[in-house]
């Protein structure tokens, strides 16, 4: 279980003082345990063990990921990166940020140096999905571990179907797309047009993108459902996952309306389709999530 921070490093734990990223954050604690899966405790555990153990979130944003990881693990050194300046108060001693962009890799003294290297929702928006990935398993020390959460673009409904999503369509008039004559969902068709417009057409699934390294051994990749504004059918913590859920989504349509206006769509279309894919919240939707996790083998360091 994870530690409650300390006092004087004071997190905010209500999701309405938090910041979306911050929101999903906690969002991803509830599925799968904690800050990394539960069953990987001991894999944890044992790394934590060895000699001033190094930890590295590659895309930290916010950094409440590594802030809360340098917490649990007082005795590691966390490094948190990412393009833009960290936004956050007084933080662990064990912890430090380095402001570098990805697009250039990782350094190279950073090579064989962290013994946990967490990247959250980051490969599939970079240029190069693969050499990020390679990056990051050469930066993995031997036998270390590498954890990659990340997303997809697809709404589902109630029994996790696919949705038929909503696209603006320029042959049919501006009142057809406003009104949505097709009665197709906003909610997925918003999802589909960000991933489109964000996700690097590079991209795949995280545990294929390790296995291309030709580096790392015992993945496992984890197939996570998240109802969004209800509490899913036998879910654990599903109620409350559908409340950070639904807020995440909420604060997701406003600050990405900028994106959707951007490939092409009229302001009214984009205007009427935002205030449909809210009221979807109401209609038990479902998101995907994934979690793949995997070591480093031990003929990598030969082979960096």
């Amino acid at each position: 279980m994870d530690e409650k921070p300390q006092e004087h490093y004071k997190l905010p734990h209500d999701t309405q003082e938090l910041n979306r990223l911050d929101v999903q954050h906690k969002m991803w604690k509830l599925m799968v345990g904690g800050l990394y899966p539960s069953e990987l405790d001991s894999v944890v555990g044992q790394l934590m063990t060895r000699s001033q153990p190094k930890i590295m979130d590659v895309g930290c944003g916010s950094g409440i990921w590594a802030i809360e990881m340098a917490e649990r693990f007082p005795q590691a050194q966390i490094v948190g990166i990412d393009i833009t300046p960290l936004k956050h108060g007084p933080t662990p001693p064990n912890f430090i940020f380095k402001q570098l962009n990805l697009a250039e890799g990782l350094p190279i003294e950073y090579t064989s140096q962290f013994d946990i290297v967490h990247c959250r929702c980051v490969c599939q928006h970079v240029r190069e999905p693969q050499i990020l990935v390679n990056d990051i398993v050469r930066c993995a020390k031997h036998k270390g571990l590498v954890l990659i959460p990340d997303g997809e673009w697809i709404g589902f409904d109630e029994y996790r179907r696919p949705l038929v999503p909503f696209v603006y369509n320029r042959n049919l008039s501006m009142e057809e797309n406003v009104t949505n004559t097709r009665k197709v969902s906003s909610y997925a068709g918003w999802l589909m047009l960000f991933g489109k417009a964000t996700r690097s057409p590079k991209y795949q699934l995280p545990n294929v993108l390790l296995q291309n390294t030709g580096r790392v051994r015992d993945i496992i990749f984890r197939e996570l459902w998240a109802p969004t504004g209800w509490a899913g059918k036998g879910l654990a913590h599903g109620e409350e996952i559908g409340k950070i859920t639904r807020l995440n989504m909420k604060e997701f349509f406003k600050t990405s309306m900028v994106t959707i206006i951007d490939q092409g769509v009229p302001l009214p279309v984009v205007e009427a389709w935002r205030e449909r894919a809210m009221e979807e919240l109401d209609e038990r939707r479902h998101n995907v999530w994934y979690y793949t996790s995997a070591i480093v083998s031990e003929t990598s360091r030969s082979r960096l």
